[in-house]
């Protein structure tokens, strides 16, 4: 059966919001000891946490899904899960006011453009590969 919501992306949103906010926190740690190094190496890290949680979400979704969306629902939910643990730690725990958090709506601008055209390329990808959602490969065995 096809879930929107299925319990491999409920964990991955889970670590999603609890990488985002050890993310955000060693970051304030990184900016406040002004090391570039740091910083780097904290992003690098949430980057490749994310990554995996999502290869490995997705993967154990994907055997069991028939529905074709290229980690469109991963994608977004990257999106939702980053956006708001991010507004909820500069907004409410840390404050806002600083130049920190116009660095955030901007992050957000950018990201909701490449989500539209993740979304074009998915649909355009969509139409040729499946059949009213449903994998080709999957109809046709």
């Amino acid at each position: 059966t096809m879930k929107l919501l299925p319990a491999p992306l409920q964990l991955y949103l889970g670590s999603i919001l609890l990488f985002t906010f050890i993310f955000r926190r060693t970051l304030d740690i990184a900016i406040d000891h002004e090391s570039a190094v740091m910083i780097i190496v904290i992003c690098g890290l949430y980057g490749l946490a994310n990554m995996a949680a999502g290869y490995f979400t997705g993967r154990a979704n994907g055997a069991r899904q028939v529905l074709f969306d290229i980690g469109l629902r991963w994608i977004m939910g990257t999106f939702l899960g980053f956006g708001i643990a991010s507004a909820i730690w500069l907004f409410l725990i840390k404050g806002a006011g600083d130049e920190e958090s116009a660095i955030f709506l901007v992050t957000m601008f950018y990201w909701v453009i490449g989500l539209l055209i993740h979304t074009a390329v998915f649909l355009i990808l969509h139409r040729r590969r499946s059949i009213r959602g449903i994998q080709k490969d999957k109809v046709f065995d």
